[in-house]
């Protein structure tokens, strides 16, 4: 997987550099937006079980990087990061959650734009038990099409609607 991610970033760059130089209008051209979130969880349930419970301390450190080109009517993109979650002593428990997010939107007129992306993300597994759990979180690979209408208003109001088509795959 940590292969597959360097190759999507290389081959987003040699896309994306050649299309700096067709940028156009002032918000055109590569962006880019690294973050790192260090996160500490005392947790009294770790399985999210009744009655018998297990606690203990973790400590979660989850590098990402955004990136992409914008130009008038098109944007690009990728999603790039890992959340890695150790638990001290239930180490099964323990996992990487990996994410790849590639996007492609283009607008069709001012107000409607389509919008395509794969996503290889953690899901939520069980409705009802935290999102954030790491035993209710499931790698799965996500495509979504998207179809957009957006105003606004000479108020500074807008007014927004769409259609979102989406298919989820996992092996487990």
């Amino acid at each position: 997987m940590r292969r597959a991610v360097l190759v999507l970033v290389a081959i987003l760059g040699v896309l994306l550099l050649p299309m700096a130089a067709l940028a156009d209008g002032p918000e055109a051209g590569l962006w880019w937006s690294p973050t790192l979130r260090l996160t500490s969880v005392v947790d009294d349930n770790v399985y999210s079980t009744k009655g018998n419970t297990s606690g203990d301390i973790a400590f979660w450190i989850a590098p990402r990087v955004e990136l992409g080109y914008r130009s008038s009517a098109l944007e690009v993109g990728a999603d790039l990061g890992v959340d890695v979650r150790q638990y001290i002593d239930e180490r099964s428990a323990s996992d990487e959650l990996w994410r790849a997010v590639g996007f492609a939107e283009l607008g069709l007129t001012e107000e409607l734009s389509v919008r395509v992306s794969n996503a290889y993300v953690p899901q939520t597994v069980v409705l009802g038990l935290p999102e954030d759990d790491t035993l209710n979180s499931l790698q799965t690979n996500r495509a979504d099409v998207a179809l957009n209408w957006a105003r606004e208003f000479s108020s500074g109001r807008s007014f927004s609607v769409g259609a979102l088509g989406t298919h989820f795959y996992s092996e487990s």
